[in-house]
């Protein structure tokens, strides 16, 4: 996927809403008053972070589209940045285990980066599904950052968690 150098960052973003990414230029393909997502590094990587709390419901919905985004940008390489995630109910981490995780690596998602949730809870919720994941056998890198740029350096990178 390629962009153009006259193509600038489009991320209308609510007021409260403080943009987290340092890596300025993002080509935005959801942004609503729960996620913002779009494609960073020259369209290499897949980039979402939530602004706050998510009802299950609408969590589905927009993960389901960025699965969408995904398939249609042929990207392995996915940068969640989970550091404003809350806590997430039961239901949604047994859906994510067993229904979107396995459709987003059948669709090609080999790598994925993390940016630390700060919540307590936010922490547990992406551990018991990162941990099923694991138990479950899926072939899906992952690793956990604090720093965007690193995080973006390791997807690029060809190493392994």
């Amino acid at each position: 996927m390629e962009f153009s150098a006259d193509k600038q960052p489009l991320y209308p973003i609510a007021a409260s809403f403080v943009f987290p990414l340092t890596i300025t230029m993002l080509q935005t393909v959801i942004s609503n008053k729960y996620i913002l997502a779009g494609w960073i590094d020259d369209g290499h990587v897949f980039y979402y972070t939530w602004k706050g709390f998510v009802p299950p419901h609408e969590m589905k919905i927009l993960l389901d589209e960025v699965l969408i985004h995904l398939q249609t940008g042929n990207s392995s390489l996915m940068l969640q940045d989970l550091r404003t995630a809350q806590a997430v109910g039961t239901e949604v981490q047994e859906w994510l285990i067993n229904d979107w995780v396995p459709r987003a690596v059948a669709i090609g998602l080999r790598k994925v980066a993390l940016l630390t949730p700060q919540s307590l809870f936010g922490q547990l919720a992406v551990n018991q599904v990162r941990n099923k994941v694991i138990i479950n056998g899926i072939e899906l890198d992952n690793q956990f950052f604090d720093d965007e740029v690193k995080a973006i350096q390791w997807l690029r990178d060809g190493s392994k968690a």
